[in-house]
């Protein structure tokens, strides 16, 4: 039959091949899937014919036409062989393979496509006939789907030598026909999809480890030139968690919704004892307790930018018995006062009534201690401050004094140099403040000192004299200043 004309299957009529398709649908009633296969047919018989197929295949070097994949491996073997995938030689050589089942046969295609850089997506199937085209996925036409983000294509040629012809029998036995040489295109792993068995190892590594865990291991463990699993980023594995519902909390998307949902369950084994729903869309007045196992000791503390919203987390450490700091229960906030350390307290002492800890240890805040004794006033525990918060808090105080004092030591200077009497009756009272500081025994101002030989009364200061004041080059570091101790007090 002509490639242009085409008999109808049912009764014989003859017409051109694009209105083969609608005749068989309106007239002969045929479904979807019997047209898909009707199309297949059409495609193999003009194959076999010499005809262009249903879509002409272009080689991608040459742009030679022929009217299969096969033929295409064919040619790209004789003439591309050392050239084919942007220079790294290639083999074209068409294969036949067969399996018993299709699990056999999926296994097989794994490995494949994994050892050679390739994607198969399915070009055309039949479920009727059994009938399945596998092509390359970097080859074909781009078809954008949105235009509300920008967006790029995989697809680089129109046509690649890659393809697979699968026919699957009745019995369950499986054949496939096909090249695994790419022509056009460079072989680039990291625009693969990941293949069923890479998401199975995956969502192993997911329920033991984290992601950051997870891709610092695959870089280490799967070179760049042999592995899609050297480019595994952090939106794969949250679609690996999202595929196999890896989210056990997961309730709504709505973070708020979820939580709720999970409360109403009342499941003791979650953990949450206490959930109040902001007042805000700020997040005040949110307030969620959680509880981990029963320990010993208690260690308090509350951290800042804890989630992408704006509240607080508190964590009750506790020691195990090995001595080390576990998490016992956080308090979840959107603030952090007495009143609302008091309710995490209040649900520590509804789990554990006899709740008696010798020591607490906080940072300076006091709402944390104060929010135990809340609840636990005849309580024996001591407080005890964390040294490590009350050093920085020092620091930090004593280095905006010498911030205060290099802005006076500034000003001063400032002063020195104008010849007014508003200077001057400004000196005079800075020289009195020194000496009351000198007197008491201040040694953080003592930076500024007066020349006495320049401190009579009555004379105006001229500036082609000495200068009326000095600034005493006391190499005080900010360190030695936080621990009241100069290194020097000698004068230049």
């Amino acid at each position: 039959m002509s490639s242009v004309l085409w008999s109808c299957p049912e009764c014989k009529k003859v017409m051109q091949r694009k209105n083969l398709y609608p005749h068989l649908r309106v007239v002969h009633f045929y479904t979807r899937e019997q047209i898909e296969g009707m199309k297949s047919e059409v495609s193999r018989q003009a194959a076999q014919e010499g005809a262009p197929p249903y879509e002409e295949v272009i080689c991608p070097l040459c742009e030679e036409r022929f009217v299969s994949h096969k033929r295409l491996a064919a040619h790209c073997e004789e003439e591309h062989a050392d050239e084919g995938a942007d220079g790294e030689p290639q083999n074209y050589a068409v294969f036949t393979v067969s399996f018993a089942n299709k699990q056999e046969f999926d296994r097989w295609l794994d490995e494949q496509q994994q050892e050679s850089g390739t994607t198969f997506y399915t070009r055309s199937s039949s479920k009727l006939k059994g009938l399945m085209e596998l092509r390359c996925n970097r080859a074909g036409k781009y078809v954008k789907r949105t235009e509300d983000r920008a967006t790029k294509s995989k697809r680089d040629v129109s046509h690649c030598s890659c393809f697979l012809s699968v026919k699957m029998e009745e019995d369950g036995s499986v054949h496939a026909e096909g090249c695994l040489g790419h022509a056009g295109h460079k072989i680039d792993r990291a625009l693969l999809r990941l293949t069923p068995s890479q998401q199975q190892f995956l969502k192993g590594l997911l329920e033991e480890f984290t992601p950051d865990y997870i891709i610092k291991r695959l870089r280490r463990d799967y070179p760049a030139n042999v592995s899609r699993l050297h480019y595994v980023t952090k939106g794969d594995l949250w679609s690996i968690v999202n595929r196999f519902e890896l989210r056990p909390g997961f309730r709504h998307k709505e973070d708020m919704a979820s939580l709720k949902a999970r409360k109403d369950e009342g499941n003791p084994d979650d953990g949450i004892r206490l959930l109040e729903l902001p007042e805000e869309s700020t997040g005040r007045g949110f307030r969620m307790i959680i509880f981990t196992r029963n320990r010993r000791g208690i260690s308090i503390d509350d951290t800042h930018n804890a989630t992408r919203y704006d509240l607080k987390l508190a964590t009750v450490m506790v020691m195990n018995e090995r001595d080390a700091g576990v998490p016992a229960a956080f308090l979840l906030s959107g603030s952090m006062t007495a009143q609302d350390v008091e309710k995490l307290f209040l649900e520590i002492r509804e789990v554990v009534p006899e709740f008696d800890p010798i020591q607490v240890v906080t940072d300076e805040a006091p709402c944390f201690y104060n929010g135990f004794r809340a609840v636990f006033p005849n309580s024996r525990a001591k407080l005890h401050y964390c040294r490590w918060h009350v050093e920085k808090t020092w620091q930090r105080n004593a280095n905006k004094l010498v911030e205060k004092i290099s802005v006076m030591q500034a000003n001063v200077n400032a002063l020195v140099n104008t010849d007014t009497e508003e200077a001057m009756e400004l000196l005079t009272a800075i020289n009195e403040l020194v000496s009351e500081a000198s007197r008491i025994g201040l040694t953080a101002i003592k930076g500024i000192a007066a020349r006495p030989e320049l401190t009579h009364v009555g004379g105006k200061p001229k500036l082609t004299r000495v200068q009326l004041y000095t600034r005493q080059q006391s190499r005080v570091t900010r360190s030695a200043l936080s621990h009241g101790r100069p290194d020097s007090d000698s004068e230049d």
